[in-house]
């Protein structure tokens, strides 16, 4: 029996690529999400329904203090450009605002490790080395492995980050596999195409912004996307480009870039 699509089982035994029934999976999971989330979406845009305000500041979310977030952080800025590296610190920022939302604890390290590498596998020093493996999400979680082995992490943390990492390129995460692979996958989507912006307030948002510009990154990403989908046609980036058109939806966040 195979293991489910994103986890570091699947990655194991795939190395990253879609089997043809899988993708039929995904189309069909990409459907269910779209009427999940359509009359929430409706409601909002015909000002039938509110974000919710929290008593939340930035200044309450800020990164965990810890040698493995230090490393990982400094990583991600060495190896990305200035729009990449920002876009990983919003989705952490995300993702704490969002576990506030639903009310869930979180694991604030774990959550901060996975966000600073979940891209690595996307940047011009790592993304586009010969031999790499096909699906990005790998690379990124890889070198989470050695950051936290070295910081002294058990397996079972460690293990967490690396696949909330290899996780967060599904269309949705079930909360079974955690609650940061839930909530990164869901930040990394909100930050990238603005899926799910309409449950956060206006306040919060302009805040985050303020803070973590985005440095130009709906072109800049769209582009980085087309050519790692055109690379590994058969792995989930190249199939969200494909069926969702992703690299477009990427361009048209609506945020000011």
């Amino acid at each position: 029996m195979s293991s489910d699509i994103g986890t570091l089982a699947w990655m194991h035994e795939t190395g990253g690529e879609l089997l043809p029934r899988e993708t039929r999976r995904l189309l069909l999971k990409g459907l269910i999400l779209q009427l999940k989330l359509l009359p929430e979406q409706w409601f909002y845009r015909m000002g039938l329904r509110q974000p919710r305000k929290l008593n939340l500041t930035l200044d309450a979310l800020k990164p965990p203090d810890s040698a493995a977030a230090g490393r990982a952080v400094a990583l991600c800025r060495e190896a990305s450009a200035e729009y990449l590296w920002r876009h990983c610190e919003r989705s952490y920022l995300w993702g704490r605002i969002l576990a506030a939302l639903y009310g869930l604890s979180v694991d604030e390290e774990l959550l901060y490790v996975a966000a600073m590498l979940h891209d690595l596998g996307l940047t011009e020093t790592y993304g586009a080395a010969v031999e790499r493996p096909r699906c990005f999400t790998q690379i990124g979680a890889d070198h989470a492995k050695e950051i936290l082995q070295g910081a002294g992490w058990e397996q079972r943390r460690s293990d967490a980050v690396q696949e909330a990492i290899t996780l967060h390129l599904n269309l949705a995460v079930d909360l079974a596999h955690g609650p940061e692979a839930h909530l990164l996958n869901q930040a990394t989507a909100l930050d990238v195409t603005g899926l799910r912006i309409w449950k956060l307030h206006p306040e919060l948002i302009g805040q985050v912004f303020a803070q973590h510009p985005r440095c130009g990154q709906n072109a800049a990403l769209a582009a980085c996307w087309s050519a790692e989908a055109k690379r590994f046609p058969r792995s989930r980036a190249g199939w969200l480009e494909t069926n969702l058109k992703f690299s477009r939806r990427a361009s048209a966040a609506p945020f000011e870039d």
